[in-house]
């Protein structure tokens, strides 16, 4: 969870007004808006603007956990490795897999800042999910599991 926080932070910190406006013209609705309301009609419901704005940040968070868990489940001995590869596959993901689904268009349709932003963001979020499992990994091992 804190990965993706961290992620959402570094993400704000680096969006202006003007990019977001250019964004806009390319798509009215976020990726994950655009998600949601794919997934909502392939079920066939009928989505309207406030069901997706409620949807969309549960499928962002949701994946950001889930990749989160991922790294854990691929880690062997050390977080490092599996956290940075994470959040390199979720750059991929944003970048290449969106358009594939229909979240967005190509990123090549972005202003260069767009996907230097994607990059930063999930560069963030690798290198947190990686901090904190080093974290755990050195508390659980002086914790010896008897001397905590």
């Amino acid at each position: 969870m804190a990965a993706t926080y961290l992620m959402d932070v570094v993400t704000e910190l680096v969006y202006t007004e003007h990019i977001a406006q250019r964004e806009r013209k390319i798509q009215k609705k976020s990726a994950a808006e655009a998600v949601a309301e794919k997934l909502l009609r392939r079920l066939d419901l009928r989505p309207n603007d406030a069901d997706l704005k409620r949807i969309a940040p549960l499928l962002h968070w949701g994946f950001g956990i889930t990749s989160g868990m991922l790294a854990g489940a691929l880690a062997n001995g050390t977080g490092v490795q599996s956290s940075l590869a994470v959040g390199a596959g979720m750059f991929a993901f944003d970048e290449v897999a969106l358009s594939l689904v229909g979240g967005s268009p190509p990123s090549t349709r972005y202003p260069w800042q767009t996907n230097l932003r994607s990059f930063v963001a999930h560069a963030a979020y690798g290198a947190s999910l990686a901090i904190a499992y080093e974290t755990l990994r050195t508390l659980v091992a002086r914790c010896d599991g008897n001397n905590c």
